[in-house]
């Protein structure tokens, strides 16, 4: 990255903090989510007050999603980088690290999608009255299936 000034590389090395502590509270928040979704589903008697998330596992769904959400460009990978050596065009290619796991952060987007999902009239609280009345579970995956139908 070419940067005129030292007041960029200051900016640059504050987005990256910044970015940083915003990962750490995502995943927090995820953790804390998937701690409240268990306690409601004690008290709806799904699980009992024995249960926790690893032994329902769950914590399983909780380590993916902290793994998909905590790749993200970091400050002390700043000015590291990865060369490749491409035969069939006999140059190296370099890449920063950052920019790699900027790449991969946009994989994030799923946050937004299920938000979306949660806004919908397959996931409202009649939605969910109604399907554990007949044996279903009104989750992402049926809130999906009922905006394709």
């Amino acid at each position: 990255m070419l940067l005129e000034h030292p007041s960029d590389r200051f900016i640059v090395d504050i987005a990256l903090v910044y970015n940083m502590l915003c990962t750490i509270c995502l995943v927090i928040s995820i953790y804390w989510r998937y701690d409240i979704w268990l306690k409601w589903s004690i008290t709806v008697q799904r699980y009992t007050t024995y249960d926790t998330l690893i032994n329902t596992g769950v914590w399983k769904y909780v380590v993916g999603e902290i793994i998909v959400n905590i790749v993200a460009p970091y400050p002390f990978f700043e000015g590291m980088k990865y060369r490749e050596y491409v035969q069939a065009f006999d140059t190296e290619i370099e890449y920063e690290i950052n920019n790699i796991l900027l790449f991969f952060m946009f994989l994030r987007c799923y946050l937004i999608m299920k938000f979306i999902l949660y806004l919908t009239q397959f996931m409202n609280p009649r939605s969910q009255r109604v399907c554990s009345m007949n044996g279903c579970d009104a989750n992402t995956m049926f809130a999906i299936k009922g905006l394709m139908k």
